[in-house]
Protein backbone atom coordinates (compact mmCIF):
# COMPACT_ATOMS: atom_id res chain seq x y z
CA UNK A 1 0.00 0.00 0.00
CA UNK A 2 1.38 3.57 -1.08
CA UNK A 3 -0.19 6.15 1.69
CA UNK A 4 -0.24 9.87 1.62
CA UNK A 5 3.00 12.12 2.12
CA UNK A 6 3.79 12.19 6.35
CA UNK A 7 4.93 16.28 6.70
CA UNK A 8 4.60 16.67 10.19
CA UNK A 9 4.65 20.15 10.18
CA UNK A 10 1.98 20.66 7.51
CA UNK A 11 -1.42 19.95 7.36
CA UNK A 12 -2.62 17.15 4.99
CA UNK A 13 -6.26 16.77 3.78
CA UNK A 14 -7.24 16.85 7.20
CA UNK A 15 -5.79 17.21 10.74
CA UNK A 16 -2.38 15.31 10.79
CA UNK A 17 -1.48 13.78 14.24
CA UNK A 18 1.10 15.16 16.38
CA UNK A 19 4.68 13.72 17.35
CA UNK A 20 3.49 13.79 21.17
CA UNK A 21 1.60 10.49 22.28
CA UNK A 22 -1.72 10.94 21.57
CA UNK A 23 -2.67 7.62 21.65
CA UNK A 24 -2.40 4.92 23.94
CA UNK A 25 -3.79 1.21 24.53
CA UNK A 26 -5.89 0.29 26.75
CA UNK A 27 -8.18 -2.57 28.14
CA UNK A 28 -11.62 -3.62 29.53
CA UNK A 29 -11.82 -6.59 30.41
CA UNK A 30 -14.90 -7.43 28.42
CA UNK A 31 -12.75 -7.66 25.14
CA UNK A 32 -11.76 -10.46 25.52
CA UNK A 33 -15.42 -11.79 25.65
CA UNK A 34 -15.23 -11.71 22.07
CA UNK A 35 -13.44 -14.89 21.58
CA UNK A 36 -15.08 -17.02 23.77
CA UNK A 37 -17.83 -18.47 21.66
CA UNK A 38 -16.02 -18.33 17.90
CA UNK A 39 -15.82 -21.13 16.04
CA UNK A 40 -18.40 -22.91 18.05
CA UNK A 41 -21.46 -22.75 15.88
CA UNK A 42 -21.42 -25.80 13.21
CA UNK A 43 -22.94 -23.36 10.62
CA UNK A 44 -20.21 -20.32 9.07
CA UNK A 45 -23.25 -17.78 8.59
CA UNK A 46 -24.48 -18.27 12.47
CA UNK A 47 -20.66 -17.96 13.30
CA UNK A 48 -20.23 -14.92 11.40
CA UNK A 49 -23.51 -13.41 12.76
CA UNK A 50 -22.64 -13.97 16.39
CA UNK A 51 -19.40 -12.52 16.16
CA UNK A 52 -21.01 -9.28 14.85
CA UNK A 53 -23.42 -8.95 17.29
CA UNK A 54 -20.61 -10.01 20.10
CA UNK A 55 -18.60 -6.56 18.19
CA UNK A 56 -21.61 -4.55 18.45
CA UNK A 57 -21.88 -5.46 21.92
CA UNK A 58 -18.64 -4.90 23.10
CA UNK A 59 -18.62 -1.06 20.96
CA UNK A 60 -21.67 -0.34 22.77
CA UNK A 61 -20.72 -0.95 26.05
CA UNK A 62 -17.31 0.66 25.72
CA UNK A 63 -18.67 3.98 24.04
CA UNK A 64 -16.55 3.36 20.66
CA UNK A 65 -17.75 5.74 17.95
CA UNK A 66 -18.07 5.48 15.18
CA UNK A 67 -18.92 1.70 15.51
CA UNK A 68 -17.35 -0.40 12.54
CA UNK A 69 -17.14 -4.54 13.02
CA UNK A 70 -14.57 -6.87 11.36
CA UNK A 71 -16.65 -9.59 9.24
CA UNK A 72 -15.96 -12.03 6.53
CA UNK A 73 -17.05 -11.63 3.38
CA UNK A 74 -17.13 -13.91 0.79
CA UNK A 75 -14.84 -12.86 -2.33
CA UNK A 76 -12.58 -11.74 -0.08
CA UNK A 77 -9.05 -13.95 -0.05
CA UNK A 78 -6.96 -13.58 3.04
CA UNK A 79 -3.07 -13.84 2.37
CA UNK A 80 -1.56 -16.83 3.31
CA UNK A 81 0.03 -17.21 6.81
CA UNK A 82 -2.24 -14.68 7.73
CA UNK A 83 -1.79 -15.97 11.62
CA UNK A 84 -4.02 -13.31 13.09
CA UNK A 85 -7.45 -14.67 12.80
CA UNK A 86 -9.36 -14.59 16.20
CA UNK A 87 -11.50 -17.83 15.52
CA UNK A 88 -10.10 -20.96 16.35
CA UNK A 89 -12.12 -22.49 13.00
CA UNK A 90 -10.99 -21.92 9.62
CA UNK A 91 -12.21 -19.91 7.01
CA UNK A 92 -12.05 -19.40 3.38
CA UNK A 93 -13.02 -15.93 3.18
CA UNK A 94 -10.70 -12.41 3.84
CA UNK A 95 -11.99 -9.83 6.28
CA UNK A 96 -13.23 -6.55 5.97
CA UNK A 97 -14.52 -3.51 8.43
CA UNK A 98 -18.25 -2.34 8.16
CA UNK A 99 -19.73 0.88 9.40
CA UNK A 100 -22.51 0.02 11.71
CA UNK A 101 -23.69 3.05 13.39
CA UNK A 102 -27.34 3.92 13.49
CA UNK A 103 -26.62 8.05 10.89
CA UNK A 104 -24.43 8.76 8.26
CA UNK A 105 -20.94 9.29 8.67
CA UNK A 106 -20.12 12.62 7.76
CA UNK A 107 -16.22 13.21 5.92
CA UNK A 108 -13.52 13.73 7.88
CA UNK A 109 -14.36 11.34 10.80
CA UNK A 110 -12.02 9.19 11.75
CA UNK A 111 -13.32 5.34 11.58
CA UNK A 112 -10.23 3.49 13.00
CA UNK A 113 -6.43 3.54 13.60
CA UNK A 114 -3.34 1.69 11.68
CA UNK A 115 -1.01 0.90 14.67
CA UNK A 116 2.28 0.34 13.06
CA UNK A 117 6.23 -0.50 13.53
CA UNK A 118 7.22 2.73 11.48
CA UNK A 119 10.90 1.43 9.58
CA UNK A 120 12.92 3.72 6.95
CA UNK A 121 12.92 1.73 4.16
CA UNK A 122 16.62 1.49 3.73
CA UNK A 123 16.66 0.25 6.75
CA UNK A 124 13.91 -2.78 6.18
CA UNK A 125 15.87 -3.58 2.97
CA UNK A 126 19.20 -4.34 5.74
CA UNK A 127 16.75 -6.26 8.00
CA UNK A 128 15.66 -8.60 4.82
CA UNK A 129 19.28 -8.91 3.73
CA UNK A 130 21.41 -9.64 7.41
CA UNK A 131 18.33 -11.62 8.59
CA UNK A 132 16.52 -10.13 11.10
CA UNK A 133 13.63 -10.00 8.81
CA UNK A 134 13.54 -13.78 8.38
CA UNK A 135 13.53 -15.36 4.54
CA UNK A 136 10.62 -14.45 2.49
CA UNK A 137 8.74 -12.54 5.74
CA UNK A 138 8.68 -9.96 3.51
CA UNK A 139 7.71 -10.80 0.04
CA UNK A 140 5.35 -13.40 1.12
CA UNK A 141 3.36 -11.67 3.76
CA UNK A 142 4.04 -8.21 4.97
CA UNK A 143 4.29 -6.07 1.63
CA UNK A 144 0.31 -6.80 1.53
CA UNK A 145 -0.44 -5.25 4.58
CA UNK A 146 2.22 -2.51 5.02
CA UNK A 147 1.79 1.05 3.50
CA UNK A 148 4.45 3.29 2.50
CA UNK A 149 5.22 7.10 2.78
CA UNK A 150 7.17 9.38 2.57
CA UNK A 151 8.60 12.42 4.53
CA UNK A 152 10.97 15.05 4.84
CA UNK A 153 12.93 13.84 7.61
CA UNK A 154 15.50 16.68 8.40
CA UNK A 155 16.13 20.42 7.26
CA UNK A 156 18.69 19.18 4.70
CA UNK A 157 15.97 17.50 2.99
CA UNK A 158 13.46 20.16 3.50
CA UNK A 159 16.37 22.25 1.70
CA UNK A 160 17.22 20.35 -1.10
CA UNK A 161 13.75 18.78 -1.61
CA UNK A 162 13.97 15.46 -1.21
CA UNK A 163 12.28 12.54 0.85
CA UNK A 164 13.00 9.79 2.93
CA UNK A 165 10.94 6.46 2.40
CA UNK A 166 9.46 4.79 5.45
CA UNK A 167 7.56 1.78 6.05
CA UNK A 168 4.47 0.92 8.10
CA UNK A 169 3.76 -2.55 9.00
CA UNK A 170 1.17 -3.32 11.04
CA UNK A 171 3.11 -5.66 13.48
CA UNK A 172 0.78 -7.58 16.25
CA UNK A 173 1.95 -9.55 19.62
CA UNK A 174 2.70 -13.08 19.66
CA UNK A 175 0.34 -15.06 22.15
CA UNK A 176 -1.64 -12.15 23.69
CA UNK A 177 -5.51 -11.49 23.53
CA UNK A 178 -6.90 -7.65 23.31
CA UNK A 179 -6.18 -6.80 26.93
CA UNK A 180 -2.85 -8.36 27.03
CA UNK A 181 0.10 -6.31 27.41
CA UNK A 182 1.96 -5.03 24.31
CA UNK A 183 5.50 -4.07 22.91
CA UNK A 184 3.69 -1.21 20.99
CA UNK A 185 3.31 2.66 22.13
CA UNK A 186 3.64 5.70 20.41
CA UNK A 187 7.11 6.89 19.68
CA UNK A 188 10.26 5.89 19.96
CA UNK A 189 10.49 1.96 21.52
CA UNK A 190 13.43 0.43 23.76
CA UNK A 191 15.41 -2.29 23.41
CA UNK A 192 13.06 -4.87 24.67
CA UNK A 193 10.15 -3.62 23.18
CA UNK A 194 12.00 -3.50 19.72
CA UNK A 195 12.61 -7.59 20.43
CA UNK A 196 9.13 -8.22 21.06
CA UNK A 197 8.36 -6.75 17.88
CA UNK A 198 10.61 -8.59 15.42
CA UNK A 199 9.50 -11.73 17.28
CA UNK A 200 5.56 -10.68 16.15
CA UNK A 201 6.96 -9.29 12.59
CA UNK A 202 8.84 -12.85 12.26
CA UNK A 203 5.63 -14.87 13.05
CA UNK A 204 3.71 -12.70 10.48
CA UNK A 205 1.70 -11.78 13.19
CA UNK A 206 -1.03 -8.97 12.37
CA UNK A 207 -2.28 -6.25 15.21
CA UNK A 208 -5.52 -7.85 16.93
CA UNK A 209 -7.62 -5.49 15.41
CA UNK A 210 -10.34 -5.88 18.68
CA UNK A 211 -7.45 -3.75 20.63
CA UNK A 212 -8.60 -0.50 21.88
CA UNK A 213 -6.80 3.10 22.02
CA UNK A 214 -7.62 5.42 24.13
CA UNK A 215 -7.08 9.76 22.34
CA UNK A 216 -6.00 12.68 24.25
CA UNK A 217 -9.74 13.49 24.57
CA UNK A 218 -10.83 10.40 26.09
CA UNK A 219 -12.43 9.12 22.63
CA UNK A 220 -12.35 5.06 21.99
CA UNK A 221 -11.09 4.15 18.76
CA UNK A 222 -10.50 0.11 17.41
CA UNK A 223 -7.05 -0.64 15.53
CA UNK A 224 -8.69 -2.08 12.69
CA UNK A 225 -7.71 0.03 9.87
CA UNK A 226 -5.18 -2.43 8.48
CA UNK A 227 -8.45 -4.90 7.44
CA UNK A 228 -10.17 -1.84 5.50
CA UNK A 229 -10.11 -3.44 1.66
CA UNK A 230 -10.02 -1.73 -1.77
CA UNK A 231 -12.94 -1.14 -3.55
CA UNK A 232 -13.76 -3.84 -6.19
CA UNK A 233 -14.32 -3.88 -9.53
CA UNK A 234 -17.33 -4.11 -10.97
CA UNK A 235 -18.56 -7.15 -12.82
CA UNK A 236 -20.46 -10.02 -14.57
CA UNK A 237 -23.25 -8.98 -17.20
CA UNK A 238 -27.72 -9.50 -17.30
CA UNK A 239 -29.51 -10.70 -20.47
CA UNK A 240 -29.55 -6.74 -21.27
CA UNK A 241 -25.59 -6.24 -20.92
CA UNK A 242 -25.71 -4.41 -17.67
CA UNK A 243 -23.18 -4.66 -15.06
CA UNK A 244 -24.58 -7.03 -12.25
CA UNK A 245 -22.22 -5.58 -9.87
CA UNK A 246 -20.65 -1.75 -10.63
CA UNK A 247 -17.53 -0.59 -9.19
CA UNK A 248 -16.97 0.25 -5.85
CA UNK A 249 -15.83 3.72 -5.07
CA UNK A 250 -13.40 4.36 -2.39
CA UNK A 251 -14.65 6.32 0.86
CA UNK A 252 -11.66 6.31 3.06
CA UNK A 253 -9.25 9.03 2.41
CA UNK A 254 -5.32 8.88 2.86
CA UNK A 255 -4.12 7.58 6.47
CA UNK A 256 -3.45 10.76 8.55
CA UNK A 257 -0.58 10.63 11.15
CA UNK A 258 3.42 11.85 11.75
CA UNK A 259 6.53 10.12 11.37
CA UNK A 260 8.96 9.16 13.72
CA UNK A 261 11.15 11.82 15.35
CA UNK A 262 14.85 13.01 13.95
CA UNK A 263 17.40 10.62 14.23
CA UNK A 264 15.32 7.44 14.95
CA UNK A 265 15.20 4.51 12.41
CA UNK A 266 12.10 2.79 13.42
CA UNK A 267 9.42 3.74 16.19
CA UNK A 268 5.87 3.12 16.71
CA UNK A 269 3.24 4.60 14.94
CA UNK A 270 -0.57 5.31 14.15
CA UNK A 271 -2.46 6.86 11.82
CA UNK A 272 -5.85 7.49 11.14
CA UNK A 273 -8.34 6.35 8.81
CA UNK A 274 -10.91 9.58 8.10
CA UNK A 275 -13.71 9.03 5.85
CA UNK A 276 -13.07 11.08 2.90
CA UNK A 277 -17.08 11.32 1.79
CA UNK A 278 -21.25 10.44 3.77
CA UNK A 279 -20.76 6.62 4.19
CA UNK A 280 -24.33 5.04 5.38
CA UNK A 281 -24.59 2.36 8.03
CA UNK A 282 -23.76 -0.96 6.52
CA UNK A 283 -21.80 0.57 3.75
CA UNK A 284 -17.94 -1.37 3.94
CA UNK A 285 -14.98 0.86 4.32
CA UNK A 286 -12.58 1.24 1.67
CA UNK A 287 -9.78 2.75 0.58
CA UNK A 288 -7.11 2.24 -2.53
CA UNK A 289 -4.17 1.06 -1.47
CA UNK A 290 -2.35 3.28 -4.78
CA UNK A 291 -1.63 2.23 -8.06
CA UNK A 292 1.98 0.63 -7.00
CA UNK A 293 0.12 -2.24 -4.82
CA UNK A 294 1.51 -5.50 -5.99
CA UNK A 295 -2.45 -6.47 -6.20
CA UNK A 296 -3.49 -10.35 -6.93
CA UNK A 297 -7.16 -9.22 -7.83
CA UNK A 298 -9.23 -6.69 -9.59
CA UNK A 299 -9.37 -4.26 -8.31
CA UNK A 300 -11.90 -0.29 -9.05
CA UNK A 301 -10.17 1.59 -12.12
CA UNK A 302 -10.08 4.21 -9.64
CA UNK A 303 -7.14 2.95 -7.51
CA UNK A 304 -5.10 1.94 -10.64
CA UNK A 305 -5.20 5.85 -12.38
CA UNK A 306 -5.91 8.22 -9.38
CA UNK A 307 -2.15 9.51 -8.66
CA UNK A 308 -4.04 11.17 -5.55
CA UNK A 309 -4.30 7.84 -3.85
CA UNK A 310 -0.55 7.55 -3.57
Amino acid sequence: MVGAFILPSTQMKTSCLTLLPLFTTISISFASSLENEAGSFAADQDRIHKDVLDQVGFSLRAGIDPMTVVTELEGIRPVSGDVSVVSDKASSHGRGAIYLGEEMLLPGTTVGLFRALLVRKDVLYKWIDDGTMAENVWQDFWKYYSVEFTSESNEDEKITGTTTSWMAIPVGDVDKGPDDATWWIQGPISDDRFEEALTSLNAKVLVDWRRLAAGDKGQLYLFNAHIINEPSAGGGVDMDGELLHEEEKENISHLHGSGCSDGLMYCGAVFEAKSSKNIHPGEQLLWCYGKGYARRYPVSQMCLHDDANE
